[in-house]
């Protein structure tokens, strides 16, 4: 994930000038505007930016983020304004982070963030209605649910929970990452669970 930063950064200050910071809650509306209210259908978030006026990402940083993201096939749009730069990027080919296989769509930041961690957190938690599974070895923090009558219903990351809601069709993944200079959100609509894969580490089995 370091490069991706590196990689956006480095977009960002050679096609960029006199920007402002980016604000978290920004992404997480924008987040909102093109992955959750199209429910992950890649073809409509991007769809909604180019209406939108967001320009393609360039083939070679769309390169990058296949193999720094673990992705086939992604495809993305970036725009840039006084309040920073921001990316869109979606696959409707496959995801592999830690065990779960599935399509993405993610908006990320690029530029210092300053809505503090804590006040994006609850933000993002208050959208996702379930607190956080323990961060994972990577640095993202995972939401994990499925729908219940009323409210989302919290999934734990083990094993036998994870394939359960997925044969229902029912898991819902969202993941966020914070670094210096780069804010990403991201939802996975889960697909798989390969049993040859490891098990995520996150920070307390260190």
């Amino acid at each position: 994930m370091k490069q991706v930063a590196a990689l956006a950064l480095t977009v960002a200050a050679s096609t960029f000038l006199a920007l402002t910071p980016a604000r978290a809650d920004k992404t997480l509306d924008l987040f909102r505007t093109f992955c959750a209210e199209n429910n992950v259908d890649t073809a409509k978030a991007l769809t909604a930016a180019d209406k939108a006026g967001w320009m393609p990402i360039p083939a070679s940083l769309l390169a990058k983020l296949n193999d720094d993201l673990h992705m086939t096939g992604a495809q993305g749009r970036i725009t840039s304004g006084s309040d920073g730069i921001f990316m869109l990027v979606t696959t409707n080919g496959n995801v592999t982070m830690d065990r779960i296989t599935g399509r993405v769509c993610a908006v990320a930041a690029v530029a210092a963030v300053t809505t503090t961690p804590d006040d994006f957190d609850k933000q993002v938690s208050d959208f996702a209605g379930v607190a956080p599974s323990p961060k994972s070895s990577e640095g993202f923090v995972i939401y994990a649910w499925r729908a219940g009558a009323d409210h989302h219903v919290p999934v734990p990351l083990d094993a036998g929970s994870v394939k359960s809601a997925i044969a229902d069709g029912a898991l819902q993944v969202l993941m966020t990452k914070r670094e210096e200079k780069i804010l990403m959100i991201m939802m996975i609509v889960p697909i798989a669970f390969p049993e040859a894969a490891p098990a995520p580490k996150t920070e307390n089995s260190k």
